[in-house]
């Protein structure tokens, strides 16, 4: 069996075709951005955590392509799980869970990465067509979240 040399897609565009093809914006040379958010839990304004809350979180600029998702959180009493995606900007759907699917707060203190999963969240990579709302979804209601911390940063490359 003969070894086969085979080039990714922006290699070839750069270095293989002539006259060069340019590499899309941001996937060469782009820069890494962060927007952070957090929330801190005050029962006297909103109470706890019910099935079906949205919390709203940073809104992802038109083109940016998603590396990361990152979200902490303290202990929300016995239960409390959230998932992390984005809503509707026109062209991508709503896909409340399309970053991490469970962030599960309910009796530990949590710390999740989109990335540290084993099969790659939908949108890893995503490159979004425009503005876009990210926001934490209640799946399952907190206990005891008051004053607790949550703590959102989104990672992404733009040119």
């Amino acid at each position: 069996m003969t070894a086969t040399t085979m080039y990714m897609e922006n290699h070839q565009k750069a270095y293989n075709d002539f006259p060069a093809d340019k590499c899309g914006v941001g996937e060469n040379i782009g820069k890494i951005h962060v927007s952070y958010d957090k929330f801190t839990v005050d029962n006297a304004t909103h109470g706890e955590f019910e099935v079906g809350d949205l919390l709203y979180g940073p809104k992802i600029p038109s083109q940016a392509r998603i590396l990361d998702v990152i979200v902490t959180s303290e202990i929300l009493g016995t239960t409390g799980i959230f998932s992390a995606g984005w809503l509707t900007n026109g062209t991508e759907a709503t896909d409340t869970d399309g970053f991490i699917d469970a962030i599960d707060a309910g009796g530990q203190a949590v710390t999740e990465k989109m990335t540290s999963g084993l099969a790659g969240a939908a949108g890893q990579f995503i490159k979004l067509s425009a503005e876009t709302q990210f926001v934490l979804a209640c799946t399952e209601a907190s206990t005891s979240a008051d004053g607790k911390v949550i703590e959102v940063a989104v990672v992404y490359a733009m040119a």
